[in-house]
Order: structure tokens, then sequence, then C-alpha cells
């Protein structure tokens, strides 16, 4: 294991601001696990990869501005099986926004390019693309 493979850790306003999310969000995460954290003097210390699942999980989305598209067409632009989409989709990561011609299920776009970039950089294949320990989404409604 050499210095690359050590996960990269910062402060957690600056990743805050880097990936558009509520500096309160974070620290409810911190606080339930769900993001790796340490204390250095006064500043807290986030796994920037625990922050972009957490912040793909959290990604508000507004439905007069985001394109919405059925599974399929989001699997067909992002390249991969209609099924990863629709598991996305079960799991609540992709929420269900309406449904279109045929009942076709509509989602957000803006959310499963979140997921797709998430898949691209992280993700190995058989495992899940957020980890139970880190699926924050049920912490929200809570």
């Amino acid at each position: 294991m050499g210095l690359s493979d050590l996960p990269e850790f910062i402060p957690l306003d600056e990743a805050a601001e880097r990936h558009h999310v509520n500096p309160q969000v974070l620290h409810q995460a911190v606080k339930s696990n769900t993001i790796r954290a340490v204390r250095v003097d006064e500043d807290i210390l986030v796994n920037e990869r625990d922050v972009t699942v957490v912040t793909v999980q959290t990604q508000d989305i507004n439905q007069t501005e985001d394109e919405l598209v059925s599974i399929h067409e989001a699997a067909k632009r992002l390249q991969i099986e209609s099924r990863t989409v629709w598991e996305w989709q079960e799991r609540g990561w992709l929420p269900l926004l309406g449904t279109g011609k045929g009942r076709a299920k509509l989602v957000s776009w803006t959310r499963a390019q979140a997921l797709g970039n998430l898949r691209t950089a992280h993700g190995k294949p058989g495992s899940r693309l957020i980890p139970r320990a880190k699926d924050f989404s049920s912490q929200l409604t809570g």
C-alpha cells in the first residue's frame, strides 16, 4: 500500500463548498459515522470519497430545472445496463419523480449523472455503489 492508496481528507468547510452541500448535512453525516472524519486541532477533516457519496444522496432535485428521463434513457445515456439504474431507484438513491408514456418511471437526469460519475470514479464490479454503512438516505427522512 502506497501513499496514493490512502484516502484523501479535506477540511469539512472546504468539502461543503467544493460539493455544494450544507455543512450541517456533513456534520450530521460525521456524527452518524457515515463520513469518516478526524479532528486536527480545531479543524474537522473529512474523507473526500465519503463526502461524494453523501452528496449524491442529498443532492436537491429541482424538478423545474432538471430533465426527467426514463430509467432506460438514463441507462442508455450513461452507457450502462438498465438494471443498474433500476437498482439505484429501488434503493432510494434515484427517487422516482413521475410516470411517462407507457408507465415509464421518470427520474432526475442530474442525479443519474451524479451516480454514474460516482460509479465511474469509485465503482467496483460486484460491490454496492454506496456501501450500506455509507447509505445516508434513510437518515435524511428520520
